[in-house]
């Protein structure tokens, strides 16, 4: 997977960014290492987490499918600190 820059869109004719998009910047979904071994799906700003697992393939996917759903931006750490951003749920993950 390549490492993706966050960005979102030019602003309309209006200048404004749609709400649409600034929503789904704000309700990302992160998957984090765990300290203690495996990986965590967190939502932004939330205390808990929302889901642990063994393997990161495993935690990507449950990712993936809550943000389809929500229609919110995928966040994805790695263990070395780097992040790699993924837009849309629809794209593909190579991992």
């Amino acid at each position: 997977m390549q490492t993706k820059k966050r960005t979102l869109k030019a602003p309309t004719a209006t200048g404004k960014i749609p709400l649409r998009e600034i929503r789904a910047a704000v309700r990302a979904i992160h998957v984090v290492p765990n300290p203690g071994g495996g990986w965590e799906v967190k939502k932004l700003g939330a205390r808990r987490l929302v889901e642990n697992f063994p393997s990161k393939r495993e935690a990507l996917e449950f990712a993936r499918s809550i943000g389809k759903r929500q229609h919110v931006e995928l966040v994805i750490h790695e263990r070395d600190g780097n992040i790699e951003w993924e837009n849309l749920p629809e794209q593909d993950l190579k991992n």
